[in-house]
């Protein structure tokens, strides 16, 4: 049985766990982030064109900019697609983002621990730098969570980052 659902497991062995998203989670989350904003704009454009004349000028630009702030907001948005880690030494992370595919390489050394946040009903790893910054490793939706795979994936994380 899969823990890590909605990721796929491609290795998970001693010393490494090699984790990547399933194709329908991509698609949504490529739909949610790059299609939405797009379609949001053009369906503005149509509202605009339809609409603007019997509505009063001041409605027009707070509609004009909620919907640009909320789809610039979208389409800056980048989402984690594989993670792999290596015990001890280092942890892979592939990320979309709206200029392409970005590969980060990150130190074990200088993580310090691995936080679970649970957000929105959703739970999320964090990997908490030296830096005290927070890097998102894992982000499993609200249907997916169970206790006690949530307990078993942190078990996991925390000893694939433990410090020798």
């Amino acid at each position: 049985m899969n823990i890590y659902q909605p990721y796929e497991v491609l290795a998970d062995t001693e010393d490494c766990l090699h984790l990547k998203e399933s194709e329908s989670r991509e698609r949504i989350q490529f739909t949610r982030y790059r299609i939405l904003p797009l379609f949001l704009l053009f369906f503005l454009w149509f509202v605009l064109q339809e609409i603007s004349s019997q509505v009063p000028m001041g409605w027009n630009y707070t509609l004009a900019a909620i919907v640009i702030i909320i789809s610039a907001l979208l389409l800056s948005r980048s989402y984690l697609t594989e993670v792999k880690i290596i015990k001890n030494k280092e942890i892979f992370l592939v990320k979309k983002r709206p200029a392409g595919t970005k590969e980060s390489i990150i130190i074990v050394a200088d993580v310090e621990q691995v936080i679970l946040e649970r957000k929105n009903g959703r739970a999320v790893f964090l990997l908490q730098m030296r830096s005290k910054k927070n890097i998102i490793l894992l982000d499993i939706p609200a249907h997916y969570i169970d206790d006690h795979h949530i307990n078993l994936i942190k078990e996991r994380l925390s000893d694939l980052i433990r410090q020798v």
